[in-house]
């Protein structure tokens, strides 16, 4: 599917735009974090992902994918937050919980 459509709802409204997917797509891989580069070591799949898209990255605790289709794209939580891979958020160290993978 090349083209996409999104129908919004707001304030009773209904507006609808289409899209080209390739262009999301370019734009998520142009917006990568550099950590994301120099730390993801484990290759990672999007068949089983949860319905909010995300999941977690499995060798940096402040790193998580955010799954667009079938492409994982990885993303960094901000201010040494970790990912919570419970919550699906970004969340204080102390209880994310994340457990990284040894390298």
């Amino acid at each position: 599917m090349d083209k996409l459509t999104l129908c919004l709802v707001l304030l009773g409204a209904c507006a609808c735009i289409a899209y080209d997917e390739h262009s999301v797509l370019s734009e998520y891989r142009q917006n990568i974090p550099q950590r994301c580069i120099e730390k993801t070591y484990t290759e990672v799949s999007c068949s089983d992902v949860s319905a909010d898209a995300l999941m977690v990255h499995p060798d940096d605790c402040q790193l998580f994918y955010q799954c667009v289709g079938d492409l994982p794209v990885c993303r960094q939580c901000p201010a040494a937050l970790h990912f919570n891979p419970t919550k699906h958020v970004c969340d204080f160290p102390s209880r994310a919980g994340c457990r990284k993978r040894s390298t």
